[in-house]
């Protein structure tokens, strides 16, 4: 009847949905055995562990890692409890993409598939839609070229409730578009020698690229 053996047997009374630490014990292809320091063993099937179409045990798992995980039934017959990791997954990628959101920051995201009006991107498992328009800051005629390329974008829309979230590759283009004109003009000076590449001819002259701003030369000074 001591305090130990009491909470040695409230593992029977963890309710479902309760959020517990564990440590990895041992893997295979199918099933994650976690020791949640109770008297029985916890089990998260692989496909409860994480909504990554592309995760991997081998991989992604060390013995001896601690994780929070969700009870979903306790199996006394067989003295098991079943657990699930995917939607504590899920909650924690969305903290994630909302903060970046509301930070601006960038999302590493790779894009799995062409859809109407756009892509679909994963980030952390997570969907994010880019909009046709905002895949590159140049016209892409062929959005399958894009698949399975990694993009870095910004998260324009966040609806939680109505799982919709937007992204944009574009925006940070034309920021650092911008950044490299505005360096260059600040280097810029008169009387200095600069090399460029060659971009456009026309009756008039030639335009030349000098790292993202085109300056002209007039065929009276070619």
């Amino acid at each position: 009847g001591s305090f130990e053996e009491a909470l040695n047997e409230s593992v029977f009374w963890l309710p479902q949905g309760t959020v517990v630490k564990g440590n990895i014990v041992r893997f295979d292809k199918s099933d994650v055995y976690v020791n949640l320091n109770y008297k029985y063993e916890g089990v998260v099937p692989v496909n409860e562990y994480s909504s990554d179409p592309d995760f991997d045990p081998e991989k992604e798992l060390k013995i001896g890692d601690e994780i929070e995980v969700l009870v979903q039934k306790v199996d006394q017959r067989e003295g098991m409890v079943r657990l699930s990791r995917k939607e504590i997954e899920e909650k924690s990628n969305l903290d994630a993409l909302k903060k970046a959101k509301q930070e601006g920051t960038p999302v590493s995201a790779k894009i799995i598939e062409v859809i109407n009006g756009g892509v679909l991107a994963i980030a952390n498992s997570t969907k994010i839609f880019i909009p046709a328009s905002q895949v590159s800051d140049k016209y892409v005629k062929d959005l399958n070229t894009l698949l399975n390329s990694i993009v870095n974008l910004r998260i324009i829309e966040f609806d939680r409730r109505k799982k919709k979230f937007v992204g944009s590759v574009r925006v940070l283009l034309d920021e650092e578009r911008v950044k490299k004109e505005q360096e260059i003009w600040d280097k810029i000076k008169v009387g200095e020698t600069y090399k460029g590449t060659v971009s456009g001819l026309t009756d008039f002259g030639a335009f030349v690229d000098l790292g993202g701003v085109d300056g002209l030369i007039h065929i009276s000074d070619l």
